[in-house]
């Protein structure tokens, strides 16, 4: 999309679309022919000077910088639970899953043994061991 094609069309710009209008109207090649600006590039250019003139960049002090980065470290430290905290509630999960299923071992082992005594106790004594 050149600068040409989009002076007389109006329709909503993508953040894509709008940093290549801005390249190109902004920087435009050295070996390109610079097409003529229109009213709205013309706006644009003077908006980003304009903008240029009042944002003045300026290098922040040491301390601040220094401070700045404390922080975030004892932030991050700070939000970031331990792996047992994390998984605490799979934990528990997990052991009562264990739990329930050793119960359920306990109590068909008994079930069988006690059938095993029961079908014993009917069969005459010469079948038994």
């Amino acid at each position: 999309m050149t600068h040409s094609e989009t002076s007389n069309e109006r329709f909503p710009l993508d953040n894509a679309a709008l940093e290549q209008w801005l390249s190109e109207v902004l920087e435009p090649q050295p070996n390109t022919v610079r097409q003529p600006l229109d009213a709205q590039a013309q706006a644009v250019i003077a908006l980003v000077d304009r903008v240029r003139d009042v944002l003045v960049p300026i290098q922040p002090s040491p301390a601040f910088v220094h401070a700045l980065g404390q922080s975030l470290l004892h932030a991050a430290g700070q939000d970031r639970p331990s792996l047992r905290q994390r998984y605490r509630g799979w934990i528990w999960i997990g052991l009562a899953a264990a739990g329930s299923l050793v119960s359920l071992v306990g109590l068909m082992a008994y079930l069988l043994r006690h059938r095993q005594r029961s079908t014993s106790h009917h069969l005459p004594m010469t079948m038994r061991s």
